[in-house]
């Protein structure tokens, strides 16, 4: 049977069976390991197991899909064995149910019905990994932890981008083989693109350095500076302007509250400047100016061109169907029509969001986000730690980046990357704001949950 296997599969496929095949069966009886394996899978965006990679009404089916369910299905399956199912309340969960129902209803008057409802399982992938977030994400010890493995994460796949840039970038930039600069040139990981992948270094270094500025452990201070500096590399050869200009936000705001952050993201980045001068080409120092010089004049880049086009496609759509869009899957079909070039998502969240859901899912998506934050910044009010402050506010400048990075990259609410961190910035407020509830009963200044004047 395993030389039948071994003849049908290729060998990559079959180390990955081999390999991760023990540690799946393991993980089935530890729900939060099953958690662990699918944060290792995320970055894996580009690596589809059906090969339809998006094709319209086709079921692309990704490495992160497989690892999602298994970790649902420890997690319900334990709980069922164990008694101990239960889920997480909180103040997000409504508006989340909310729009994701908008999206539901919106395949009945979607251009395809089978496009849509392959476009609303991706998207429920991406709701499950939060959900799973805040529901194995529940005690400070597991919280610990997983900021731990983000960090992990980032330096691991910053290395083997890294190998990237030498087998590949500079290559290519010396043969000027990419028509922009483009994939073989940029150091992309294992995502789809540069964009995505630099997107999601800074969610990464938005957890890693507010550690680095609060913890006192020598080591895991060297480390989290070893591992920020690599990240911060890696993010200036992706040549992503929007992953750019979204760690430029997210530093702004961790700059702004803290001078601790203020300085490690100062020293950091000119050392990881400063390297990537120090072993790049000529050719690939010139790619990544041209780059730079395109946050100034987008237009001098040839990538560019044609994004106009689709943004006014996008908006066409919406003033169409104002209200309520013109459905879940259809920007991508009906694109050519609206005399853009074909692509599945429209390089603008708010403008996906508006040709799609209309009026109403803007709405719903705006609900969401206003009751995150004023969630967060309730508990931040509250919270007396400072090293506790600075990591809610490193949260908060991750969810800022998705936010911000929105407006030039083709998000659309499939970015299991972006579950997890949401869900870990959720889990974090209750997790933190429950612990400052118990340390001021301990002190006597809250009692039947009403605060108690100061005497």
């Amino acid at each position: 049977m395993i030389g039948l296997v071994s003849t049908a599969l290729p060998p990559l496929y079959l180390l990955i069976l081999v390999v991760v095949t023990p540690c799946v069966i393991w993980s089935l009886s530890r729900p939060y390991l099953s958690y662990v394996f699918l944060l290792f899978s995320l970055p894996f965006f580009a690596y589809s197991i059906t090969g339809t990679q998006e094709e319209k009404g086709q079921i692309d089916i990704k490495f992160y899909d497989i690892a999602t369910i298994i970790a649902i299905f420890s997690w319900i399956v334990n709980g069922l064995v164990k008694k101990t199912l239960s889920f997480e309340k909180s103040p997000i969960i409504l508006p989340l149910f909310l729009l994701y129902a908008w999206m539901f209803f919106s395949l009945s008057w979607c251009y395809s019905f089978k496009v849509g409802t392959i476009d609303f399982a991706k998207k429920l992938i991406c709701v499950s990994v939060f959900l799973l977030t805040i529901n194995l994400v529940t005690d400070r010890k597991r919280l610990d932890m997983t900021f731990r493995l983000w960090t992990i994460i980032g330096l691991i796949y910053a290395f083997c981008s890294l190998w990237e840039v030498f087998h590949q970038g500079f290559g290519a930039a010396a043969a000027r083989l990419a028509e922009h600069w483009g994939e073989s040139v940029r150091t992309s990981g294992y995502a789809p693109g540069p964009n995505r992948f630099g997107f999601f270094l800074n969610l990464c270094m938005m957890i890693s350095i507010p550690q680095l500025a609060t913890t006192k452990s020598f080591k895991y201070k060297i480390f989290l500076i070893f591992s920020t500096i690599m990240m911060m590399l890696i993010l200036i050869t992706t040549m992503s302007r929007g992953a750019w200009a979204g760690f430029v936000a997210g530093a702004a705001i961790l700059s702004f509250y803290s001078r601790a952050c203020r300085k490690a993201l100062i020293i950091g980045f000119i050392i990881a400047a400063v390297i990537t001068v120090a072993i790049s080409t000529t050719s690939y120092i010139d790619a990544i100016y041209e780059r730079f010089a395109g946050l100034v004049d987008p237009s001098i880049t040839k990538d560019y061109h044609g994004k106009p086009e689709v943004w006014a496609a996008g908006l066409k759509m919406f003033q169409d169907s104002p209200l309520i869009g013109v459905g879940i899957g259809s920007f991508n079909l009906l694109s050519p029509s609206y005399g853009s070039t074909i692509l599945v998502l429209p390089h603008d969240l708010y403008i996906y969001i508006l040709a799609e859901f209309g009026l109403i899912g803007a709405a719903l998506f705006l609900l969401l986000v206003a009751i995150s934050l004023a969630e967060a910044l309730k508990t931040l009010k509250k919270l007396t730690n400072q090293s506790e402050k600075l990591i809610l506010v490193g949260l908060l400048a991750g969810l800022f980046i998705y936010c911000f990075q929105g407006l030039a990259i083709s998000f659309g609410f499939r970015e299991a990357d972006m579950g997890a961190f949401f869900g870990l910035a959720i889990a974090t407020i209750k997790i933190f704001g429950t612990q400052q509830l118990t340390t001021q009963i301990e002190a006597g200044k809250v009692t039947n949950g009403v605060e108690l004047p100061i005497t």
